[in-house]
């Protein structure tokens, strides 16, 4: 079974939460607060932060999540 950031990784553009140290994916992006989830001490977060608490490490996003944000 994969983990669920594999799965998501496919959709969403890898980060890495700075202050968690943990890596998770950019579910939506804005300009200045953007939507991450990540998986910290066995519960999994889907938060709101400042897009300066996070780093993305692949800019590649499928079709279907662009239409996904598009949607919110």
């Amino acid at each position: 079974m994969n983990h669920r950031l594999e799965q998501e990784r496919d959709k969403f553009p890898l980060n890495f939460m700075i202050n968690e140290g943990v890596h998770g994916v950019v579910v939506e992006q804005g300009a200045f607060i953007s939507r991450v989830r990540f998986t910290l001490g066995g519960f999994s977060h889907d938060i709101y932060v400042e897009n300066d608490e996070f780093l993305v490490l692949e800019n590649k996003v499928s079709e279907e999540a662009n239409e996904l944000q598009f949607m919110f």
